[in-house]
């Protein structure tokens, strides 16, 4: 409650070690529980829209390498066949901006707002691709159920990122029962306390592409590591586990 006595938010978890209260606190927005026990009331369950996306955060080596002037906003990281977002021409790797003209500070902020909204309601997104600002209008659908859960080895070190990759050969392909449309290079190996550990980036890993270059194979990943020089922001494309996303980097200067 705040000081007028209205309903500001509901608790919904606390930070704790032993059971008790250590004084940081979690809610849920009234605003949005509000929505949650109407839609229940009304339909059973609870309603959220649906673009059909999935976004990350722009982080400052990101934003360098997509030329932005601040790490804000959500960058999609892959549109599902069939969605409102593919239907509105969304493709992998826009930057969403602003949602009908209030700027997006980062995905969870993109997320909230459009699962807050009803599904059938148009809205408009400011999008920044290849280096243009464009507006794109997206009619939200519903959030569907499940979406709810949310050649021989030539290992390559990459400009001390801490992480090495590998061709994908046949065997890697059956082995991690790999789509052949999924082309790129495989890490086979992450440095602990490496700049590729702190950014997530996993054994196992697929490089699609680095600073919108497609890398095929190892030849290709060197070659654009190579014309890289320290200070300089890249940004790779990967495939995980069935899922794409992104990770941003400032190359070191050691």
């Amino acid at each position: 409650m705040n000081l007028k006595g209205e309903l500001v938010g509901i608790n919904s978890a606390i930070a704790t070690r032993t059971g008790g209260n250590m004084g940081i606190g979690f809610a849920i927005t009234s605003k949005l529980a509000k929505k949650v026990m109407n839609d229940i009331l009304k339909n059973g369950k609870v309603i959220r829209g649906w673009i059909g996306v999935r976004i990350q955060d722009v982080n400052p080596p990101l934003a360098k390498s997509y030329g932005l002037e601040k790490p804000e906003g959500a960058i999609v990281s892959s549109v599902t066949p069939g969605s409102p977002g593919e239907k509105a021409g969304l493709k992998e790797g826009d930057v969403v901006l602003t949602l009908n003209g209030r700027k997006v500070k980062n995905s969870s902020d993109l997320a909230l707002r459009v699962s807050s909204t009803d599904p059938g309601t148009t809205v408009t997104l400011g999008i920044y691709r290849e280096g243009k600002k464009k507006s794109v209008k997206v009619k939200l659908g519903q959030m569907p159920a499940d979406q709810n859960k949310l050649a021989g080895k030539a290992v390559e070190p990459a400009a001390n990122l801490g992480l090495s990759v590998e061709n994908i050969t046949p065997d890697i392909r059956r082995e991690l029962d790999l789509d052949r449309r999924i082309k790129g290079v495989i890490i086979s190996r992450v440095k602990r306390g490496s700049l590729a550990d702190e950014e997530g980036l996993r054994r196992g890993d697929i490089i699609l592409k680095v600073n919108d270059k497609i890398v095929s194979n190892v030849e290709k990943f060197r070659k654009v590591m190579n014309s890289l020089k320290p200070g300089d922001s890249v940004a790779f494309f990967l495939y995980r586990n069935g899922e794409k996303f992104f990770a941003g980097f400032t190359i070191p200067k050691s």
